[in-house]
């Protein structure tokens, strides 16, 4: 006889990440009626989001040819939009839409293991052009791959050799904790690194700054009061508002990412600074370190 109760218990359990998802569709022709589902967006119950473009290239090229890669562009700006707008206010209500011809779909409740896999029902769900093995961005570590900082890192120590033993730096918390990993950190500074470029990928940079804030909160505040650092700050990689490789809108919508992220940091007393060039982030850390 089947045991129906044994069958039950092995059954995996029911995912626990809770989120709602949208579907948005970009009407190509004005006034045809034609619409493409181009991307899909998820807002977890805990205020993470995520989204992404639910079209994809190659399908975009054999449908639009030479004009593929202003399509994409489109789309891409629309996303970048959208996440900002979800970061900052954690709801879907209320977006400002960059341009005419868009259109949201209603709000659908899901469970999955993460942002990704609601992302993936969403496609299956409501986009045709689409494939479900685009993948979440890697969170690589700062001193391995990232160029922005290790060319940072390489100027500083040109100019001032005595402070590499500084550099990928470990602050320990207590015994049971991990270890907190910070850019640089000296017996006075305590200074995380990152980077904001328009694109696709400026949402996720700005959790990533995010989250080395808190590190430097976590640092800050574990450090104690016999010898406290005398400051603790947040470098930023920026593109100049006068870049000519972006557009107005670009670096506007660059702008008010910066803008949030100096904000954030200073609900902590963190402190964030921006800079466009290697050259000037080294005389930013100069500074902090030697006061000159």
């Amino acid at each position: 006889m089947i045991n129906f109760n044994e069958i039950l218990n092995q059954l995996p359990d029911m995912p626990a990440f809770k989120a709602r998802w949208v579907a948005i569709y970009l009407e190509p022709m004005m006034a045809s009626g034609e619409r493409l589902t181009v991307a899909v967006a998820a807002l977890g119950d805990d205020g993470s989001s995520l989204v992404k473009s639910a079209l994809r290239p190659e399908k975009a090229r054999a449908m639009y040819a030479g004009k593929a890669d202003a399509f994409l562009s489109i789309i891409d700006t629309l996303v970048s939009s959208l996440q900002f707008h979800l970061h900052i206010s954690q709801t879907f209500t209320g977006w400002v839409k960059p341009f005419s011809g868009i259109a949201v779909s209603d709000e659908r409740e899901a469970v999955s293991t993460n942002l990704l896999g609601v992302l993936r029902q969403a496609v299956a769900m409501s986009a045709s052009l689409s494939a479900l093995d685009f993948e979440m961005p890697e969170d690589k570590d700062v001193d391995k791959s990232d160029i922005w900082a290790n060319k940072f890192k390489e100027q500083v120590i040109s100019e001032h050799p005595e402070l590499e033993s500084y550099f990928k730096a470990k602050f320990r918390t207590n015994v049971d904790s991990k270890d907190v990993k910070v850019f640089f950190l000296s017996s006075k500074v305590a200074v995380n690194t990152g980077k904001l470029i328009p694109g696709s990928n400026i949402s996720y940079n700005f959790d990533i700054n995010k989250s080395r804030i808190l590190d430097l909160l976590t640092i800050k505040e574990k450090e104690g009061d016999i010898a406290p650092r005398a400051h603790h700050e947040l470098i930023v990689y920026r593109p100049r508002a006068d870049d000519t490789n972006y557009s107005d809108y670009q670096i506007k919508q660059l702008d008010s990412y910066v803008n949030a992220l100096v904000d954030a940091g200073d609900k902590q007393n963190i402190r964030v600074t921006t800079a466009s060039s290697v050259v000037l982030a080294s005389e930013r850390l100069r500074k902090l370190e030697y006061g000159y």
